[in-house]
Parts: structure tokens; C-alpha cells; sequence
């Protein structure tokens, strides 16, 4: 249909009236450019399918690549360190059982005895049947202040003179019995101490008794 559309283009005839009022026929192949131009047929479309573009996996598995590696040295880092470098706790001692010190009870400390040993009596007395003899006696006294020590020193001759005239006045059965050793000790003390200012000695003691 094409070919005859173009064969009738070519055909048409243009008549031309001159300027003198004749007619002038024109032939189409004579002038072709009064020719339509031909209707071309659109080349088919091709119609290409692009593919999704591939995304590059290769810069993220080298990132895995790199993390995983340096996990890794990091694991043997820890390894290393915990077998061989790091130091071990030091043992934990069992917990020590509970000693309970009693303390015995405090024991007053003794007072200190203070002695003066005084010199022996040589002492006259007479017997039952009239009869002389010498009783040799030694005494000391006890006390807890030295300082009743320091008196009895200062006092000496009166304290001697006072101990001769008791045994003096005594009978040599008297002085030798042995159930009267404790009342001649008590009698010596209250003696003594009739003597002293600055305090009292607890008691006299009987170093030897012995007569003659």
C-alpha cells in the first residue's frame, strides 16, 4: 500500500496558471522536492534485559577477613599471657581457728618483808635450883617499810636495852620451854614497837636460843 500511495504521489500533476493566464503542468518527477517524504518504518526496539548489578562481596569479605584475623591474635595474645606470663594467685590459707588466750588472774605481788638482824643477847638468868647461866639468844625483826628499819637503827640501844630487860626478868625454865616460844616472840614485838614512830614490825623472829 505504500508503493501505491507513492505510485499516486507520483502521478498528481500540478497545474500552474502563468501570469499570461495559461496553464502549466508540473510533473512530480520533475520536481521532486514537492515530494512528501516517505514515512520510514521505526527500526524494531530491542528490548535488553539489564541484570541487577552484582554487588562486590570483595571488599567485605576481606573486612571479615581482617576482623577475624585480629580476633584471633587477640585470642592467642590472651592465650599466652594466661599460661604463661600472667602470675598465679597466691594460695589462699585456710582460715586459722580462733585462739582464746585465758589470762590467769593477776596475783597481787607480795609485799616485801624488810629484816634487821639485830646482834646476840647474852643474857644472866638463873635456874629453878639458884644456879647461873647465860642464855645466848639471836633475834631479827620484820617489818614492811624500810623505813621502820632506818628507826630501829637509829633506836638501837634503847630497843636492846628494852629486849635485855624482858629476858632479863625472866626464869631460864621460862625462856627454854618450847610452849612459850610463841608468847616470848609476841612480848619482844609489843617491846619493839613501844619504841618506834614512823610505823609497827610484824613480828620477831628467833634466829638461835641457846643456853649456857
Amino acid at each position: 500500500m505504500a508503493d501505491d500511495k507513492v505510485k499516486e504521489k507520483d502521478d498528481l500533476q500540478v497545474e500552474v496558471a502563468p501570469s499570461g493566464g495559461g496553464k502549466v503542468e508540473l510533473d512530480l518527477d520533475d520536481a521532486p522536492f514537492l515530494r512528501e517524504p516517505e514515512e520510514k518504518p521505526l527500526p524494531p526496539v530491542e528490548r535488553t534485559t539489564t541484570a541487577p548489578a552484582v554487588v562486590q562481596e570483595e571488599p567485605r569479605s576481606r573486612k571479615k577477613l581482617v576482623i577475624g584475623g585480629i580476633a584471633a591474635l587477640i585470642a592467642v595474645a590472651a592465650a599466652v599471657w594466661w599460661f604463661v606470663f600472667r602470675v598465679p594467685p597466691p594460695p589462699v590459707e585456710p582460715p586459722k581457728p580462733e585462739v582464746i588466750v585465758v589470762k590467769p588472774p593477776e596475783i597481787p605481788a607480795a609485799d616485801k618483808d624488810f629484816v634487821y638482824e639485830l646482834e646476840p643477847f647474852w643474857v644472866p638468868v638463873r635456874d629453878d635450883a639458884g644456879n647461873m647461866t647465860f642464855l645466848v639468844c639471836r633475834f631479827s625483826t620484820i617489818a614492811k617499810k624500810e623505813i621502820i628499819n632506818t628507826e630501829i637503827e637509829q633506836q638501837l640501844m634503847t630497843v636492846r636495852d628494852a629486849m635485855y630487860y624482858y629476858l632479863r626478868n625472866k626464869t631460864l625454865d621460862f625462856l627454854l620451854a618450847a610452849t612459850n616460844r610463841e608468847t616470848i616472840k609476841k612480848d619482844l614485838t609489843s617491846v619493839v614497837n613501844s619504841y618506834l614512830i614512823h610505823g609497827q614490825i610484824e613480828d620477831v623472829l628467833v634466829e638461835s636460843y641457846l643456853g649456857h
